[in-house]
């Protein structure tokens, strides 16, 4: 087969599988970067979230690399230079494939993202690549930082849509079987799409970057990019830049020149130091001492968030301070100056420690005017920062002489902080929050009780058009803008809605950040006199009752046991009335062992994980009662509602719960109460306020 022909078929592959992925996650595309106005900023985090987990292990490979340039020649220094080799060609870029195929698919998408990268990895070195490819590479290998990029959220939704089908048609007790298979297979195939496939354009598109940086290089073009930087960062938009395009183009940089000036280009705290040195040799009073406190922060402790309130403060700055950081950067361009690694933080300490000592035998990276001598990289880097923190300095003094403001610091602190919850893709503005998500482990128990009490706070405030769901952790939408959750979930609920504000709970009954909720949704919401909540259910029988409680799954004035005997009982009652399988009840002891199923209020609702509810074969519930409280893991519960349901039916049970129950005393009163008939009328029949 000809060349001409190999390359038709791979591009082909290529063209097929790039509009599976658009046609499959076109809606999700939508929901998860929003309209155009925001795509900026979340595609911005995203790509921050997939570099600066794993900036440590960069700077490890700087200082390595350093550690590596002092040692004298043998094999102790061909070690060194093996692990850095290593470390740039194969261990960060899956480390960012694994990272972005997470923040899709969690674990699996992890890993199927890094197998996806390998392929890349693989036919980018010279030695293994595809015939087709090798013209692109020129003799050497090259890195995947870009295509790991690209590839790894890639991956991560590959294996949600196979995993999604996969589970729909896995019998019972295949389950471990089926999903280990299914990563393997979308792994493998992915692996081979990426080698003979995704290689050719990957290559050609990080061939062409690193052509179009080496030119702004050569034409002494490297300042303009202050033209973007500068005011990106005020936009919070530095990190996205600096870790998501600069870290990558640079470590692929180093391998030739030992160094890149990519690293500074934002890192450089040359231009916020001198703002705020001009604040505070120019200006008095309060905005003086705020600027004297946030130097040290931003020079020492690499924070530039800190300067971000000064400029706001006045927007005129932003041109002193591009031309201060274009000014750093061609000083360093002409000198050689640069780092091995990316500074993270942005403090002085960390330039210093990134730049390299030794550069002897490397090539001086383009646009460089002076040769190199040992120091001089330290020397050039010194020059930079200095240099751009006078210019600054001076253009910060002009720009006070000639303009003053009538803004407080107070007001552009808040500006910033609201800017940088949208940089974030965080709603810091309720008002356009129409649904709330509640997010538990399984999504039928705790959530579902925490939601209904959320619901009736909202009633009681005249919240309306607001619909408050629950979710299991693993359901919960990708495009979730306000989302409740316990905080033993917190970081589960994080790593997968990296846009959406989390409000963290300890006790889903009288959590007080409820409360607090509602009071600001109440404050910047016009609400109408309408109270209805959009999620009504109609699950009811014809006497306005609900039909999945049994007399028969009601126990009372049990003995006091452990927990686990508890749900024991519990699920005795289920399996008795052939509601649940026994491997239901172990399903419910797992649930309670993750995550504490007492809510609260003397009340304990055991109920099995997401995984688990294969075992119902009926919807139902069970009640059981203790005289004496029994302490579950440190709460004491006295009432016990076991729940075995696959649908919204038990919906109207907690809804009961949270109105009828709202205090311990509620609780203590109906199990004195010792009457079955009381506690079966007391839950199963709705008002009409439900």
């Amino acid at each position: 087969m000809s060349i001409f022909h190999v390359k038709a078929v791979h591009f082909l592959i290529v063209k097929i599988f790039i509009i599976y992925i658009i046609v499959a996650m076109n809606s999700q595309l939508k929901s998860f970067f929003g309209t155009s106005k925001t795509i900026a900023q979340r595609l911005g985090n995203f790509l921050s979230k997939m570099i600066m987990p794993i900036i440590g292990a960069f700077i490890g490979f700087g200082l390595i690399a350093t550690i590596g340039c002092y040692l004298p020649s043998g094999w102790v220094k061909n070690a060194f230079s093996t692990l850095t080799s290593i470390m740039i060609m194969y261990l960060l870029p899956i480390l960012i494939a694994f990272l972005g195929g997470r923040l899709i698919a969690d674990i699996k998408g992890g890993v199927v993202g890094s197998m996806f990268a390998i392929g890349l990895i693989v036919a980018g070195q010279y030695a293994f690549a595809p015939n087709y490819v090798k013209p692109l590479l020129n003799g050497s290998d090259m890195l995947m930082f870009l295509g790991a990029i690209i590839v790894g959220p890639i991956g991560g939704i590959a294996i949600k849509y196979a995993d999604r089908y996969v589970k729909r048609i896995t019998p019972t007790g295949f389950e471990m079987l089926f999903s280990n298979l299914c990563v393997g297979i979308v792994g493998l195939i992915l692996i081979v799409i990426a080698y003979f496939g995704f290689s050719y354009p990957i290559v050609g598109f990080t061939y062409v970057l690193g052509q179009a940086v080496g030119g702004l290089e050569s034409f002494h073009g490297l300042p303009l990019m202050s033209v973007i930087v500068e005011p990106a960062k005020v936009l919070f938009l530095n990190n996205a830049i600096n870790h998501g395009v600069f870290t990558p183009l640079g470590t692929i940089e180093t391998q030739d020149y030992g160094r890149s000036i990519l690293f500074m280009v934002e890192s450089n705290p040359g231009p916020g130091t001198g703002c705020l040195l001009a604040y505070i040799l120019f200006n008095k009073g309060e905005n003086r001492r705020n600027a004297i406190g946030a130097l040290p922060i931003h020079l020492l402790g690499g924070i530039h968030e800190v300067y971000f309130p000064f400029v706001i403060l006045m927007p005129i700055l932003v041109i002193p301070l591009i031309i201060a950081g274009a000014s750093g950067v061609a000083i360093e361009q002409i000198f050689g100056g640069g780092l091995q690694a990316p500074a993270s933080p942005g403090s002085i300490i960390m330039e210093y420690i990134m730049t390299p000592s030794n550069l002897a035998g490397r090539p001086q990276l383009p646009g460089t005017i002076i040769d190199y001598y040992p120091g001089s990289t330290y020397v050039a880097n010194t020059l930079g920062i200095l240099g751009a923190t006078m210019v600054s300095l001076v253009g910060c003094m002009i720009c006070f002489k000639f303009k003053k403001t009538s803004k407080s610091l107070q007001e552009s602190q808040a500006t910033v902080t609201s800017m940088k919850a949208e940089s974030k893709g965080v709603n810091s503005n309720l008002s356009n929050i129409n649904t709330i998500v509640f997010a538990c482990d399984a999504g039928m128990g705790s959530s579902a009780m925490g939601a209904t009490k959320l619901k009736k706070i909202f009633q009681q405030k005249r919240i309306n058009n607001i619909d408050v769901i629950h979710k299991s952790v693993s359901e919960v939408p990708w495009d979730a803008k306000l989302i409740v959750v316990h905080e033993s979930l917190k970081q589960q609920v994080a790593n997968k809605n990296i846009n959406a504000r989390i409000i963290i709970i300890k006790d889903f009954m009288n959590a007080p950040e409820y409360e607090a909720l509602a009071n600001e949704l109440a404050t910047v919401r016009n609400n109408s006199t309408t109270n209805v909540l959009k999620d009504k259910k109609n699950i009811l029988t014809s006497n306005n009752k609900i039909n999945i409680l049994s007399k028969k799954c009601i126990q009372l004035n049990c003995p006091k046991e452990s927990v686990s005997a508890a749900i024991k009982r519990i699920g005795k009652l289920l399996l008795n009335q052939k509601l649940v399988t026994a491997k239901y009840i172990d399903g419910m002891i797992k649930r309670d062992q993750d995550v504490s199923v007492a809510i609260g209020n003397l009340i304990a609702i055991p109920h099995a994980g997401n995984e688990d509810r294969k075992y119902i074969k009926k919807n139902g519930l069970a009640v059981t009662t203790y005289k004496e409280p029994i302490d579950w893991h440190g709460t004491p519960v006295q009432l016990v509602i076991g729940i075995a349901v696959t649908n919204e039916e038990h919906i109207y049970i907690l809804q009961n719960i949270c109105t009828k129950l709202s205090s311990s005393q509620d609780v203590v009163d109906l199990v004195k109460s010792n009457d079955i008939d009381k506690i079966h009328k007391l839950l199963i029949e709705v008002n009409n306020e439900n």
